[in-house]
Order: C-alpha cells, then structure tokens, then sequence
C-alpha cells in the first residue's frame, strides 16, 4: 500500500513538473509579459444629468469651443466610460470582424509603442497609430458586433451608420444618435469629469490632484520611453486607469487628452491639454476610451 501510495505522489510530481514547464516555454515563445486584464468594463460615471458647479474649484478647460474658458456650468448627461484605454486586443478582435462586415478603416492600428500588428504577449497595451476617423468607425463595429445600435451616422435621419471614414472630415458632417446605446468616444466634459475622479463638493472632498488620482506622477502614470499595458499603475478615485500618460486619448471633438508617456509635466497635469494635432507625427502615442451613454434602454 505504501508503495502505491509513493508511486501515486511521484508520479502527480511529474505531472505538475511537466505543466510547469510546459508553461515556462510557452512565455519563453511568446514572451514574458503575463499582465492579462477585462479589456471592456464600463464604469457608471453618472446615474442622472448633473453640472459641473459654477463655483467648483477645479478649472477644466473647454477643448470643444475655444471662445469659452472652462466647463463650469456644462451639463452632462449620464453616463459610463471604460475603466482602461481600448487594448490592442480588443481593437484587433472587433477590427477583424468589421472588416467581414463592410467597415473599412485608415489604419490597422498597433500595439502599444511597438511596431506589431498582430496581438503578442504585448496584446493588453493600448491600441494605437490610429486616428479620429479610424475610432469612430470602429466604435460603431463595436455596438455591432455587441447588438447594439450605432451612434455615429452620415445623415441628419440617422438612417446612414458610418462604415467608412476620413480623417480629413469635418466632424460637423458625423450625426450623433444621442438616444443610442452604442459605444462611442467620450466628450470632452466626459473625459475631464472621468479624469478629475468626477466632481464632488469640496466639503466632502478638499482638494483636486494634480493626476487624475494623486499627486505622485509615479503612482498613476506610465511614462518614459515607452507605452505600458493598460492598468500597470494606480486608478483614480472612479476606479479608472491610465488618465494621466501612457497614451493620450483620442475624444470626440478630434482633440486627445491626457497626455501620453513621453511628455513633460505639463501636458501631464490636470486640467488636459489637447494634443491631437500632433497625432499623426507620433502616432505610437495615441489611443482611445470608450464611452455609453445610459438611457431607459440600457
């Protein structure tokens, strides 16, 4: 009995040193990177419509319209954004499918800061050298792909979904279905709420960070020469990843907030420059978060 049971636990031995490596030279084929994340969690920003205060503390800058100063005052409907940037694995996974859809894009997108265009063991950094047009398109896929309506079409009707886009279009020509349940990019106002923690009184809450979640940069920033995957650092008070570097992030308006890994520190803090103008010079430094808006259908 003795020596059966011996034979047994070598023999269980082997197994798990066999799995074991095994499983060591499949991350020495794909890599050494094993940071695996949800690439869709929408986080409820918003349950009804709210303000940013006339009197908040906190200067938010109006990207949208130039001829105003900030955001005070600016009233946001409810609604949920994804607690990551889109990772390139979930770009690529709905990019393939769009494709044998009709959807056609300007750019295939990237992983991260490097060069592939396939995922690797790289797949959960964000998407990028992509564009405004490129998301747009891809965000209507994506609420395709879901069984959901499209938010973004050609016509006042809303009868037309943009399959196809150029990012020399003029976003006055991209019609919005506010009442869809569909994906979409952020607004500006969004993504500054989003990024601030979203706004709370300041009896409750004393002060702004300088990041969106402290004011250690290390603490809730990838920066440095290179993107990170998505979610290697501290989230913010919402729970949200990444709003301050690693890539900045594309919104609606074409502009792209954030700030992304190499820059300096004031295109870090909060409020948010617009960088989008430069996208297409350093492309491996954009990405996007998605957004939804929340109404009795969803």
């Amino acid at each position: 009995m003795k020596t059966l049971v011996s034979t047994f636990i070598l023999t269980a031995a082997l197994f798990v040193t066999s799995c074991r490596d095994m499983l060591h030279d499949l991350e020495d084929s794909i890599g050494t990177e094993t940071h695996v994340i949800d690439s869709l969690k929408m986080i409820c920003i918003l349950e009804e419509e709210t303000t940013f205060p006339e009197n908040c503390w906190i200067e938010t800058r109006d990207h949208d319209n130039p001829s105003t100063t900030n955001l005070k005052g600016t009233l946001l409907a409810p609604y949920r954004i994804n607690y990551v940037e889109t990772t390139y694995t979930l770009w690529h996974e709905v990019y393939k499918w769009a494709l044998g859809h009709g959807y056609s894009f300007e750019n295939p997108g990237r992983e991260g800061s490097n060069t592939s265009e396939s995922p690797t063991a790289g797949k959960y950094k964000p998407v990028t050298s992509i564009a405004h047009a490129d998301c747009i398109v891809w965000c209507n896929a994506l609420s395709r792909m879901k069984g959901l309506r499209p938010v973004y079409y050609s016509d006042e009707a809303l009868e037309t979904e943009i399959k196809s886009l150029s990012d020399s279009d003029a976003v006055s020509g991209i019609h919005v279905d506010k009442s869809s349940d569909g994906y979409r990019l952020p607004t500006t106002a969004e993504w500054e709420y989003a990024a601030y923690g979203a706004y709370k009184d300041k009896n409750q809450y004393n002060r702004s960070f300088k990041y969106s979640g402290s004011d250690t940069l290390e603490e809730v920033a990838v920066v440095g020469d290179a993107s990170e995957a998505c979610a290697s650092r501290k989230a913010n008070g919402l729970g949200i990843y990444d709003m301050t570097g690693n890539v900045s992030e594309i919104c609606f308006i074409k502009n792209a907030l954030g700030g992304h890994y190499s820059n300096d520190d004031a295109n870090l803090k909060l409020p948010s420059n617009n960088l989008y103008i430069i996208c297409r010079s350093y492309p491996t430094m954009f990405g996007f978060r998605i957004a939804q808006s929340i109404n009795g259908s969803n």
